[in-house]
């Protein structure tokens, strides 16, 4: 997801169709689903549309019968983005209705990453029909089944309505017309609240604000909770980015009861992380980390990846704020793990941030302009900019190391960063020095021996796991070591065994004595 984020699809491809050959041989059906699933997005995003719909079939004779919701939610966001692209903007909407039925259905909604990558498909459908016809083919979708939302996406030309649409439409037309216009406010509810949701996330918050408001009086009206309740998360985020910390603390907490009496775990992880990065902004580190442990015990629970993310995320900026430089780099260690295994490009950049300014905070003032031109490349790169929130937090640290520094030093450090692909910044940013060293004699390495692996397969850090391996160290006491998660350090063993043909632990012991 990484690589596609940065629109190398073709490079993509190939990374897939790697890890689709090895889950195939294991077994691994969900593991096998992910890469279709990334596979048929790459398709897509190359106008490949056939095959992005062959990928999907694969996915969906599956995910069916095994009850694999997340997997067939997935492919309707593909089917939905491939009839639109194709000018059939009604099929889209109704795929996209009948996908977002699916998703409240398991408690999930779409991240900021998926967002993204699928806005242009919506937009173009949506310009087509107008805002009446795209809001009542989009209710339309909601009614369908995931069987027969399916069965509507899959063929290339567009079919007929499904029968359930046609009894639907039939009910709909021998109806009194009061009880029709009773039946449209949840219609209108359900598209103010996407509005009011898509205006925060275009930066305009007046009219998140307008609309916000609109959307909870309509909630009230109707007696729903879950309405007012994700209203209420999205006005608390506005509040947040234009520092209004007090309006959004009352707004998110609100919220929060709401959501607690729904049973709605991810909605409240969020929510809980925005009071975080309230507290954040109060500068009451103690009480952000409580949050912090409060938010990810909810994601984890939940399954919720990009709560994890953004949850670990606030836990290494309360840590940063209490000088818990050791714990910070713990957390952001385990929020890279999580970003990149779901593919959240947002995550990756916020650990580039993280990294950059406890950098400057240590005084390694060269090195957060590194990785801060990193982060601010990578930014770039899917349209995302810093909040005011966020500049308040990270400016100072900025500020600090910049004025130690002559203007062309900082300049040429911001511009090194910024030429660094994605995951050489990573890797610096994991490294414990301003600049990557040699491999050296280390206390860990055994009888005194220079670790000399292959340089052009081994990462700098996967050396440093490989001596510790060597030496007999279990995977928590590398992680101790190395102040790691012992989730990354699983992820670098695996990686050195893949890369140097290896099959166990003892393998690479052997494998330094012979060097």
């Amino acid at each position: 997801m990484t690589v596609m984020s940065l629109g190398d699809f073709g490079r993509a491809e190939a990374l897939y169709d790697e890890g689709l050959a090895l889950a195939r041989k294991t077994g691994d059906i969900l593991g096998i689903e992910l890469l279709l699933l990334g596979l048929g997005l790459a398709a897509l995003h190359q106008n490949d549309y056939e095959r992005a719909r062959a990928f999907c079939r694969e996915i969906l004779d599956t995910s069916l019968p095994l009850d694999h919701k997340h997997s067939t939610v997935a492919s309707l966001h593909i089917l939905a983005s491939a009839a639109g692209a194709q000018g059939q903007a009604v099929r889209s909407a109704r795929l996209w209705g009948a996908a977002e039925a699916l998703r409240e259905a398991i408690g999930v909604d779409l991240a900021p990453v998926e967002r993204t990558a699928y806005a242009r498909y919506i937009a173009a459908a949506r310009s087509r029909l107008g805002e009446a016809a795209w809001q009542a083919a989009w209710a339309e979708g909601r009614t369908l089944s995931p069987s027969e939302a399916v069965e509507y996406g899959l063929p290339v030309d567009e079919p007929a309505p499904p029968a359930a649409l046609r009894s639907a439409r039939r009910e709909t037309a021998s109806s009194l017309a009061p009880v029709a216009a009773d039946a449209a406010l949840p219609v209108r509810a359900k598209a103010l609240v996407r509005a009011t949701r898509i205006a925060w996330e275009q930066g305009d918050y007046e009219r998140t604000t307008v609309l916000g408001e609109e959307s909870l009086a309509l909630s009230w009206e109707l007696g729903d909770t879950a309405l007012r309740a994700e209203t209420l998360y999205i006005l608390g985020l506005t509040a947040l980015v234009r520092i209004e910390l007090e309006r959004a603390s009352a707004v998110f907490k609100e919220a929060a009861e709401l959501q607690r009496e729904l049973g709605d775990t991810v909605g409240l992880s969020h929510t809980v992380q925005g009071l975080g990065i309230v507290e954040i902004g109060r500068r009451d580190f103690v009480r952000a980390q409580e949050l912090h442990e409060e938010s990810l015990a909810l994601a984890r629970k939940a399954g919720d990846d990009f709560g994890m993310m953004f949850a670990l995320a606030l836990g290494a900026l309360a840590a940063l704020g209490q000088g818990e430089h050791a714990q910070g780099r713990v957390l952001w260690a385990e929020d890279l793990d999580v970003s990149r295994r779901a593919g959240l490009t947002h995550g990756l950049i916020f650990h580039l941030q993280i990294s950059a300014v406890s950098s400057g905070a240590e005084g390694q003032h060269v090195r957060l302009a590194r990785l801060w031109g990193a982060a601010e490349a990578l930014s770039e790169t899917i349209g995302v900019t810093l909040y005011p929130i966020e500049r308040r937090f990270h400016d100072p640290y900025i500020d600090a190391a910049r004025s130690q520094l002559d203007e062309a030093t900082w300049e040429g450090a911001l511009a090194e960063g910024r030429a660094m692909s994605a995951e050489d910044a990573v890797e610096y940013a994991l490294s414990a020095q301003d600049a990557v060293p040699p491999p050296s004699p280390t206390p860990s390495t055994p009888k005194g021996r220079v670790a000399r692996w292959p340089s052009t397969s081994l990462t700098r850090r996967e050396r440093e796991v490989a001596n510790l391996v060597a030496q007999g160290l279990t995977n928590r006491q590398i992680a101790s070591e190395l102040v790691l998660s012992e989730h990354t350090v699983h992820r670098h063993v695996a990686g050195i065994l893949k890369k140097l043909d290896l099959h166990s632990r003892e393998q690479v012991a052997s494998r330094l004595a012979e060097r």
